[in-house]
């Protein structure tokens, strides 16, 4: 049986207990920088190195990709 934390997300964990740091702001500003830069396939996998809070993890998620995850040394 696989452990139920290893199939949330880390920002939908984040989320859940009310630490999402993810703001209208930073959304405008994700669209702004990355606007042209990822991929149309929704199904493409998405890696972030220094995802910190997962903040662009869960944007990603917003904006429908589905094979995201991402690693920081903290």
């Amino acid at each position: 049986m696989q452990d139920e934390r290893t199939e949330k997300s880390y920002s939908d964990m984040l989320s859940k207990m009310g630490l999402s740091t993810l703001t209208k702001v930073k959304i405008a500003g994700y669209d702004a920088w990355y606007n042209g830069h990822l991929p149309d396939d929704k199904n493409a996998a998405v890696y972030d190195f220094g995802c910190g809070h997962g903040d662009f993890l869960e944007y990603l998620t917003l904006k429908g990709y589905k094979n995201i995850s991402g690693g920081d040394i903290n």
